[in-house]
């Protein structure tokens, strides 16, 4: 109990004396604060003090303070002027004193150098005099040089002269004959122009008594005889009509020797005026465009298709005249050219006259398309050698070996039945396109199409109006190339001539529109397009009238889209086998309702003569028999001819 009562007074002590401890810490703070608050209000009361003190006294010690930087100021500017007055003196002092010193100087050196120039200057003129001096003869001797060589000038200046004024002279003679040609001419165009005046006259009057005769015959007939003509009046007309008749060949007669006339004095004017600028050149000379000192002969290697194709050759040669003012009046008439056929290094063989088929004249080089055909192949082989030389008038340039080139195959070939090149008109449909979109330059001569750069697509548009005439007989295309999507549509549409078309290489995969493609080539016997694959959309027509081919195969073609197929093979009258294996016609079918049967495939197969001989359509490997059902309505819908069905003569559908 005891130590219970202990502990428990111990803790109740405990709290005591920590309570009463913090009692006599509040009371010492509470102390502390009251001295504080009295510190503050003691410096406040300071402050106070110090801002009363500060307003009265600041302007007073202000203008104090002033008053005194001010005195002092003005004795250190005072000071401050002496001092510079004093420097400003010293350094001007000075500075006359260098002048004058330094002028002094500078008259000195001057003189100095003055005197040596003199002497220097001196020295110079008499090296450069004794230098003269020793060249004097040297100079004598260029200046006799120079003086014989005017002279050597001069005299083939006279040379020149005499020789130009004996071509004038001669000139002159030919300029005089020619005047009194012309005034010939001009008396013949005046004695014509009378004489057809003559005649005007009398053929007028010759009307005026013919219409009178008839007149007058005509009345007597309706008045005396009748309506009838007797002899007199029927002699009488026979009369007039004979003299009509003999002045009509009067007057012909007349024309004609006019004509004449005029044509021999036009030969002649232009034979002397060709002569007159053939005399003005002075030389020709060859301008090689190559370092072995040869023209090129390029010759074509031929095709099989192409009979007589290997006969195409020709030479681009370059030359210039002199004077070169006188390259601008060169025309085709003065220009010629000749083959020289060298058998050994020691004879000459035979020369022959070429044609010259173009020429052109850029900044005085002037260049002749020469027309190499008959060019020995001999020469091509390396067999024997040739030369060709080019002539203005008859200035001629030198003999320039030739070297044989091959020509690689054109992009197409082609034969006329004229055997011309092909009209501008008549190819301009005829397009290429390079990678990026611009349209390739054509290259064009008989028989060969091309085009300068990369092909990217090509336009084969030759199709002809109705009204246009057509010379193509054959047509290939000789390297791969694409056909644009769009150029389909009747490119070869009225080419009637056509009898041959090898389009093997043409990819047409993706061309849609095949619609007339062929219509109305009537000739065209031999169609070669076996390689085709395309998926089209229109086929109407694409065969029309293509009367001479015998046999199709379109097996390859893609018809799954096909929307149109109307008279896709009309009046193919000669066509004896068309193969369609391999087509799926379920799409194009479900398109077909009454109201869209005529436009989409009306007389597929009308005009084809099956009545006395066999006409074989093959519909194999179809996935369905919607194909086979189609091609059949086909049939039944198409014609022989005169509403004859097509179904009653000898055309067999083959399915396996």
């Amino acid at each position: 109990l005891k130590t219970y009562a202990d502990k428990e007074l111990k803790d109740a002590k405990d709290w005591m004396t920590a309570t009463f401890m913090t009692l006599k810490q509040y009371d010492s703070i509470v102390v502390k604060i009251g001295g504080l608050n009295s510190q503050i209000a003691g410096l406040n009361s300071s402050l106070t003090d110090l801002e009363n003190r500060l307003a009265e006294k600041y302007p007073i010690d202000l203008a104090d303070a002033s008053d005194s930087i001010k005195s002092k100021l003005g004795d250190v500017v005072a000071e401050l002027n002496e001092r510079l007055d004093n420097e400003a003196k010293a350094i001007t002092e000075s500075y006359t004193a260098a002048i004058a010193k330094a002028r002094d100087a500078i008259e000195e050196a001057w003189k100095a150098s003055l005197k040596k120039s003199i002497d220097d200057c001196e020295a110079s003129m008499k090296q450069w005099v004794n230098e003269t001096l020793t060249g004097y003869w040297t100079i004598e001797e260029v200046k006799a040089e120079l003086e014989a060589q005017m002279a050597d000038i001069q005299g083939q200046l006279e040379a020149k002269k005499t020789f130009l004024n004996g071509l004038i002279n001669a000139n002159v003679g030919d300029l005089k004959a020619l005047n009194d040609k012309l005034a010939e001419l001009d008396g013949a165009v005046a004695q014509n122009a009378a004489d057809l005046k003559t005649f005007e006259n009398d053929l007028a009057q010759a009307k005026i008594d013919l219409t009178n005769a008839y007149t007058a015959a005509i009345n007597d007939a309706v008045t005396k005889f009748e309506g009838s003509f007797p002899d007199e009046i029927k002699t009488r007309i026979s009369s007039v009509n004979s003299d009509l008749d003999k002045k009509k060949t009067e007057i012909e007669s007349k024309v004609s020797s006019f004509e004449t006339s005029v044509g021999g004095l036009e030969a002649k004017l232009s034979e002397f005026l060709n002569a007159s600028q053939a005399s003005r050149i002075q030389s020709v000379s060859w301008f090689p465009t190559s370092t072995d000192g040869k023209e090129t002969l390029y010759y074509d290697k031929g095709d099989k298709d192409f009979p007589g194709s290997e006969n195409y050759r020709y030479i681009k040669f370059r030359f210039e005249v002199r004077p070169a003012t006188e390259a601008a009046n060169i025309t085709a008439e003065l220009l010629s050219a000749r083959l020289l056929y060298t058998k050994t290094r020691a004879a000459a063989g035979d020369v022959e006259e070429l044609d010259i088929t173009d020429f052109s004249n850029a900044s005085g080089v002037i260049t002749v398309t020469i027309d190499a055909s008959k060019v020995d192949k001999d020469v091509i082989d390396k067999k024997i050698s040739a030369s060709v030389a080019v002539a203005v008038g008859n200035v001629s340039t030198k003999y320039v070996p030739l070297k044989a080139q091959a020509l690689g195959d054109p992009l197409i070939r082609y034969e006329t039945t004229d055997g011309k090149m092909l009209p501008d008109s008549e190819i301009k449909g005829v397009r290429a396109i390079d990678k990026i979109g611009f349209f390739c330059t054509r290259e064009h001569t008989y028989g060969r199409i091309d085009f300068i750069g990369e092909i990217g697509e090509l336009d084969l548009n030759i199709g002809r109006d109705t009204w246009e005439g057509a010379t193509m007989k054959k047509i290939k295309v000789c390297r791969d190339v694409a056909m644009y999507k769009s150029g389909g549509f009747g490119i070869f549409q009225n080419q009637y001539k056509l009898e041959f078309a090898d389009l093997e290489k043409l990819d047409v995969s993706k061309v849609d529109n095949f619609a007339r493609m062929f219509m109305e080539c009537t000739h065209l016997a031999d169609l070669r397009i076996s390689s085709w694959t395309p998926k089209p959309q229109n086929m109407a027509r694409a065969f029309e009238h293509c009367q001479s081919l015998k046999e199709l195969d379109l097996s390859k073609w893609d018809v799954s889209e096909v929307e149109y197929v109307k008279k896709l093979f009309y009046n193919c009258a000669s066509l004896k086998k068309v193969t369609l294996n391999g087509w799926k016609l379920a799409n194009f079918n479900k398109k077909i309702t009454d109201y869209t049967r005529k436009e989409r495939e009306e007389h597929v197969f009308s005009g084809i003569n099956c009545r006395n001989r066999d006409f074989y359509i093959y519909v194999k490997n179809c996935d369905d028999k919607t194909t086979v059902e189609t091609v059949k309505r086909w049939v039944d819908n198409s014609q022989i001819a005169g509403g004859e069905p097509l179904n009653k003569g000898l055309c067999k559908i083959i399915t396996n």
